[in-house]
């Protein structure tokens, strides 16, 4: 069965790389969690215990579903267990997903103060972990939404353009020690205009 599942896992990989539909995806990822959760989908469960093929499904259904409060509901649900029962190095690969499925989730919604709490979450993360990797990315996202609360909050400008900047300085040193010029040459045209 375990055996079934990684190779159905497996198999929608290849399909994305390919370019086939999501509803292919889909269904061979449905079929993989059914494997071993053969209640998925047709009662809720609170306390659910995840295998790490288990997140990674999961996190590619939530990859290609639609439903927002689902994808939400799943992936606090995942953060739970992992936070809880993983081992430390496994808990921070599947927490950082999460926690960036769960802002992007956010930012779709418009809702920019959550996104921040996720993204600096992540940081945190990342600031424990014995990786840097995503740790440019995280302050360049965490620096637009201060930048986009900036402008809602008129009292706290200020404030938050400290902020903004703290975190584009971050993020252009970082991204200049993992030679990532992509993203410094974004950095660099973004702090002109904060």
């Amino acid at each position: 069965m375990l055996h079934e599942q990684y190779y159905l896992w497996g198999k929608a990989e290849l399909l994305q790389k390919r370019g086939a539909s999501k509803e292919e995806i889909k269904a061979v990822l449905n079929e993989a969690i059914l494997l071993t959760k053969p209640f998925f989908g047709k009662k809720k469960n609170t306390s659910d215990l995840y295998s790490e093929m288990e997140i990674k499904l999961f996190l590619g259904l939530i990859q290609f579903s639609e439903d927002i409060s689902w994808k939400e509901a799943e992936l606090k649900r995942m953060l739970l267990f992992t936070r809880k029962y993983d081992s430390k190095k496994i808990k921070e690969q599947a927490e950082m997903s999460i926690l960036k499925e769960l802002a992007s989730i956010q930012e779709e919604k418009g809702d920019a103060q959550k996104e921040l709490e996720y993204i600096e979450q992540a940081l945190t993360l990342v600031k424990e972990s014995r990786t840097m990797r995503g740790l440019a990315e995280l302050h360049f996202k965490k620096a637009g939404l201060l930048k986009e609360l900036m402008q809602r909050n008129k009292d706290m400008q200020q404030e938050y353009q400290k902020q903004c900047q703290v975190e584009l300085t971050m993020a252009y040193y970082t991204a200049l020690v993992m030679n990532n010029v992509e993203l410094v040459q974004k950095i660099k045209t973004t702090g002109d205009r904060v």
